[in-house]
């Protein structure tokens, strides 16, 4: 029943529909237009940090930590402000976590 629910929302908001060169791709547009937003900003609403910028990091993270690889981490790693963002965020609020 949940597994059936899952399989229908998934469809729903098309993800599931997507190839595996398409969930790359379209991941590619997506992060890019969260980089390009971010620009040069110390936060993505300034100069003050907002929950925006919790939200951000808590995913952008993820693609800056661990061994694995796969093209979506590689193309996430490659935009350079995000991972900038992702080290200055780090340091400036959870310097002790090994995120």
């Amino acid at each position: 029943r949940i597994r059936g629910k899952m399989i229908r929302d998934v469809k729903g908001h098309g993800v599931a529909l997507l190839d595996d060169a398409e969930v790359v791709a379209k991941f590619r547009m997506e992060l890019g237009a969260v980089s390009d937003y971010l620009g040069n900003k110390k936060y993505f609403m300034g100069d003050k940090v907002s929950s925006f910028d919790a939200t951000v990091f808590g995913f952008v993270a993820l693609f800056a930590q661990g061994e694995w690889e796969h093209e979506i981490i590689v193309a996430a790693r490659n935009c350079k402000n995000l991972m900038a963002y992702v080290e200055r965020m780090k340091r400036e609020f959870w310097p002790e976590a090994e995120v």
